[in-house]
């Protein structure tokens, strides 16, 4: 390795660049300089003057940062230092690779010789960055006193705060809404940490200055917190249990933080440690801290992903639990974020979802999943750190995400009010158009359940089920079938048995169009194909198999079970069964027709369900590409479910249109108002369009999905008063 041993070193700490008397020097010292450009060993010489500063302060004046504070031996630049950090947030480049790339920069042939300082830049790197947050903050100036909880951390400028960015007389003015601090909670299970072989040796330099909250009065509450043991009420809440479990190896199993939901800025001191994962009493003082931060407001509002399980007994914890309090004269207002909400049951989403809570606005769902990300690739790195070092680096991270923030904050509004600029005049336009076309009578009712809902949500959450449709569902072919049935039974119908003759017909069909399908897949073979292959059985003498063909069809497909057609009105034709007196059987299997598309459109939907899910929870989150490969086996296999069900509903279509006479006037009446309701299926209805589940995806809030997602509920209005309900919902949405 090259070691430079300049004749002449005019540079000497402690002298301000000033040339002094030759006796005035002490002896020259090797030391280890680490740089950008390499690791150096250079020869000091440290001014021994009376007076003079000693040998660390010495160093910190020309630009190095010492390892040691006495007779120190190595010493880093500032400049490597700044370098390292950046390259640390930016790359995310662990501070090893980081070293080991400056010892290849110096020897790249014998990288193992270069003297080894990584403990040291483990060590400095830390001080370093807490220097950097302290000299920002102003400490060390008349008047800025030591820091206190987030007060090293960068806050958002676009939130409420009074005397600052908010009118004088904003506690009197009649739209408090306006004037609304708006918050998301979530956690991150991929942010463990070991637990530390020895605790004591732990040093902190900025416990709860930053992100995360002060380690002692966290750990007391965790002591003293009241629990409730609380019944599963939703399906989404699955999720917190099946973190739940302790792992003896790990102090924390993730951590859980807040920030604004409006701009994406980290909450200073609200970030926690999860330990067995996501407890209430973890939230409970993330929440308290959250509410401490903007304790001058009057209004705040929450947005966590569980919130319809986790607000039950919130009053009554925050109660009891000596470590949790609640600033005197503010109210909260609780719901689930648009990227959580539409997997919870129903009836969460017009009582929790943002569309509905008043001053909530148009957000972007889930913000802090994507903040996530970035903390996420430090994962690795932070897993093995002391508990010390694993705060200041998720700090460092936040904290630097916040920073992005703020020098984009003004474009980021700027984009967003141009949005919404371009979108509030179709919607007006759209809502003047539904309150002309309505009974004015109807128009002020809707505004009264409006108003009624919005006094009244925060004492009863129920008043706003008036957002949701009381939908009624659709008769199955089983129920279509019971109701035939008990009509035979009674006597009013002299064709007895014949409802379960067609179903039972209809139930070939679907067999047959199974089996058709199966037998179209290219890696299957015709059936007995391997018996054929064997020399003591001989072929079958009406059967002709397709040598050229790998797929072993048939030549004759008369013979193919699943096309045989099945004498049923539908195939028999309306023109035959008129002329012969089978009307009766032609209006049962129309009703029976009905329910199987029902059935069929059903299947169709949870399968396009389970695809999405597969997407969402297989494919996007898989960390191998074995595992990647894996999970789109899963989605083909449900892709198949989905044409299955499809080519189903299909064919029974067909059929239900084939028992229309299009001379008759009655009977084009009705095929008409069935060929309205039961439109056919396009390729791109099937799709599992996950932007449409994930509803915080840019650019998707004002699509629609397929026609037969809404087909849930009963179409007429003058029966079921459905159309009503419809535009009561829209109106008031």
């Amino acid at each position: 390795m090259p070691r430079v041993r300049p004749e002449v070193h005019r540079a000497i700490p402690g002298t301000r660049g000033r040339p002094l008397p030759k006796h005035q020097f002490a002896a020259s010292r090797m030391m280890v300089i680490v740089d950008v450009s390499g690791v150096h060993e250079l020869p000091v010489v440290f001014c021994s003057c009376p007076g003079a500063e000693t040998h660390d302060v010495q160093l910190l004046e020309m630009g190095f940062y010492p390892a040691t504070a006495k007779r120190p031996k190595t010493a880093f630049t500032f400049r490597v230092l700044d370098d390292f950090l950046l390259t640390n947030k930016e790359c995310k480049t662990a501070a090893m690779n980081y070293y080991n790339k400056l010892r290849r920069v110096t020897n790249d042939l014998f990288p193992h010789t270069v003297p080894d300082r990584y403990r040291d830049l483990l060590r400095v790197s830390r001080q370093w960055r807490n220097l950097k947050a302290r000299k920002r903050y102003g400490v060390g100036f008349q008047g800025v006193g030591e820091p206190g909880p987030g007060s090293l951390a960068v806050i958002c400028p676009s939130c409420p705060v009074p005397e600052v960015n908010m009118p004088a007389g904003w506690q009197n003015d009649p739209h408090p809404y306006k004037h609304m601090a708006s918050v998301i909670f979530d956690g991150n299970f991929s942010a463990e940490h070991q637990r530390m072989k020895n605790p004591s040796d732990d040093v902190r330099f900025a416990d709860g200055h930053a992100f995360m909250v002060t380690d002692g009065p966290y750990k007391e509450h965790l002591n003293t917190a009241v629990q409730f043991r609380q019944k599963l009420e939703c399906h989404e809440h699955r999720a917190v249990l099946a973190a739940a479990s302790e792992k003896a190896a790990l102090e924390a199993t993730g951590i859980g933080a807040a920030a604004c939901s409006r701009h994406g800025f980290f909450i200073p001191h609200a970030v926690v440690d999860f330990q067995k994962g996501e407890q209430q009493k973890n939230i409970d003082y993330s929440m308290c801290q959250v509410a401490l931060f903007f304790q001058r407001l009057m209004l705040l509002l929450a947005l966590y992903d569980v919130w319809c399980h986790y607000v039950k007994h919130m009053p009554e914890r925050f109660r009891d639990s000596p470590g949790l309090s609640w600033p005197e004269g503010m109210t909260i207002m609780g719901g689930i974020d648009q990227f959580h909400v539409h997997g919870h049951i129903a009836q969460c989403y017009p009582r929790y979802s943002p569309s509905f809570i008043p001053g909530a606005g148009v957000q972007d769902g889930d913000v802090l999943e994507t903040l996530w990300i970035n903390t996420n690739k430090m994962s690795d790195s932070t897993r093995g750190m002391s508990s010390a070092h694993r705060q200041e680096s998720i700090d460092d991270i936040m904290d630097d995400s916040n920073w992005n923030k703020l020098v984009r904050i003004a474009p980021a509004l700027a984009r967003k009010w141009k949005k919404a600029c371009e979108e509030i005049g179709p919607s007006r336009d759209a809502l003047e158009h539904l309150t002309a076309s309505s009974d004015p009578a109807q128009v002020q009712g809707w505004k009264a359940l409006a108003e009624t809902a919005r006094q009244q949500r925060h004492k009863k959450i129920e008043v706003m089920d008036v957002y949701e449709i009381q939908s009624k569902k659709l008769p199955t072919k089983a129920e279509i079938q019971l109701q035939l049935t008990q009509a035979e039974n009674t006597g009013a119908d002299q064709l007895r048995g014949c409802a379960a003759w067609l179903a039972f017909g209809l139930k070939i069909e679907e067999s047959s169009a199974m089996a058709a399908a199966f037998s179209l897949r290219p890696d299957m073979s015709a059936l007995g194909v391997e018996w054929d292959a064997m020399d003591d059985i001989p072929e079958s003498a009406g059967v002709e198999r397709d040598s050229s063909s790998g797929t072993g069809s048939y030549a004759s497909a008369s013979m193919v079970p699943e096309r045989f057609s099945i004498a049923l009105p539908s195939n028999l034709g309306v023109a035959f069964c008129r002329a012969h007196d089978l009307m009766g059987l032609v209006e049962k299997e129309r009703r029976l027709r009905v329910g199987q598309m029902n059935d069929a459109l059903h299947s169709v939907r949870v399968a396009i369900g389970y695809k999405s899910f597969l997407y969402r929870h297989g494919v996007r989150q898989a960390t191998s590409q074995r595992q990647k490969l894996r999970s789109f086996d899963d989605v083909h296999l449900a892709d198949e479910g989905v044409l299955s069900w499809a080519r189903i509903y299909t064919a029974a279509r067909t059929a239900l249109l084939n028992l229309y006479d299009r001379t008759h006037p009655e009977d084009l009446i009705a095929l008409q108002a069935v060929e309205k309701r039961y439109q056919p299926l396009e390729k791109r209805d099937l799709r599992a369009n996950t932007a449409l589940i994930e509803q915080s995806t840019r650019g998707v809030r004002h699509l629609h999905l397929a026609w037969f997602w809404s087909m849930d509920v009963q179409g007429d209005s003058q029966n079921s008063g459905w159309m009503n309900e419809s535009k009561q919902f829209s109106a008031l949405t």
